[in-house]
């Protein structure tokens, strides 16, 4: 008969926690309910994004080989007026001159004080 008496000590506590059970339950099955009917949105959503992120490569590795061709023309643009340059120094006297994009004679006559 004494546990019995415990056991009634218990009862209010055993009852709120069987509530919160149900609550529980409740909840997740309206949570199950909400996922459910999300699924075909969801999936939806997924080849969107799929869609966005690859278009965004596609962009990014476009960007990337118009900068990387960029590079090169100027590369080769630089070289070519390098050798130009040297050729033209080395053959006609003529010095590239970088203000004015061209190349001048190099006047090695008399000064113009001399006159």
């Amino acid at each position: 008969r004494g546990w019995e008496q415990q056991a009634v000590v218990y009862l209010p506590w055993l009852e709120k926690a069987l509530q919160q059970d149900q609550d529980d339950l409740e909840f997740c099955k309206n949570l199950e309910q909400q996922l459910e009917a999300f699924r075909p949105i969801h999936q939806e959503l997924v080849k969107a994004r799929d869609l966005r992120r690859e278009e965004e490569q596609e962009r990014l590795e476009k960007k990337a080989e118009q900068e990387r061709l960029r590079r090169e023309k100027e590369e080769a643009e630089r070289f070519r007026q390098e050798s130009l340059r040297r050729q033209t120094d080395q053959d006609t006297g003529m010095v590239w001159n970088p203000t004015t994009r061209e190349y001048q004679t190099l006047n090695t006559e008399e000064s113009w004080r001399d006159h």
